[in-house]
């Protein structure tokens, strides 16, 4: 099953990153899935429904990246950001949510979102933004090169 056309631009993704799919709706879990699964690099490796499965997933998981919904029961999208921080700092944090209003885009990253993206993006976008905040933190973690 296609979910979409590959972005034109795409660059192929060498290395694995590990996700960890957070989102209330199962439909909606399915959709990332699949979207990531399209291109070589991504392994899904754990979905939450809520934002305390969402922290518990972090410790047994251990993604690269979780992409999260600020709306999902348990707990406020915006102290869940914060305490994935606290928890798992090295993690990628892309917001895939629904809230469209640039007040809330700028208080999840002040939160310590790496990213926002809204759900009305075309999937192909989901695969970037993802790919790109891991290799933004991988670059961080990795030590210097000496010269």
């Amino acid at each position: 099953m296609t979910v979409e056309a590959r972005a034109p631009d795409a660059i192929p993704f060498t290395s694995r990153t590990r996700v960890l799919l957070c989102d209330d709706m199962a439909d909606m879990r399915l959709l990332m899935r699949l979207s990531l699964e399209q291109e070589p690099g991504f392994e899904i490796v754990g979905e939450a429904d809520s934002g305390e499965a969402t922290l518990s997933s972090l410790v047994e998981c251990e993604p690269d990246v979780a992409l999260i919904d600020l709306s999902m029961p348990g707990m406020e999208g915006l102290e869940l950001i914060l305490r994935i921080r606290k928890l798992a700092p090295a993690v990628g944090i892309v917001v895939y949510s629904a809230l469209m209003t640039p007040s809330v885009e700028a208080r999840a990253l002040d939160c310590g979102a790496d990213r926002f993206l809204r759900k009305s993006a075309p999937l192909w976008r989901l695969r970037e933004v993802t790919r790109d905040v891991a290799r933004e933190r991988d670059a961080r973690e990795r030590p210097p090169t000496p010269l």
